[in-house]
């Protein structure tokens, strides 16, 4: 999928390492400017608290990753 193709507040459905899936909200995009590359932000509930108590879950994820790992679900 193409990363420039997500809205806020989309759900989707993130791949990781392997066949493990997790749902995410997908929050910004973050253009490439400068030097530095296009990051998109994802909010994984299953991840809120993980890092302390005011750990909301949100996790940042490269073009890369987005255009081969994340679906959006309908």
């Amino acid at each position: 999928m193409r990363p420039t193709a997500l809205r806020t507040g989309d759900r989707v459905l993130v791949t990781h390492s392997g066949d493990k899936k997790s749902q995410a909200v997908f929050i910004r995009r973050d253009p490439a400017c400068c030097g530095r590359k296009a990051v998109s932000y994802f909010r994984f509930p299953g991840f809120a608290g993980q890092n302390g108590a005011d750990d909301d879950g949100t996790t940042p994820l490269s073009d890369y990753d987005v255009s081969r790992k994340v679906e959006v679900l309908v």
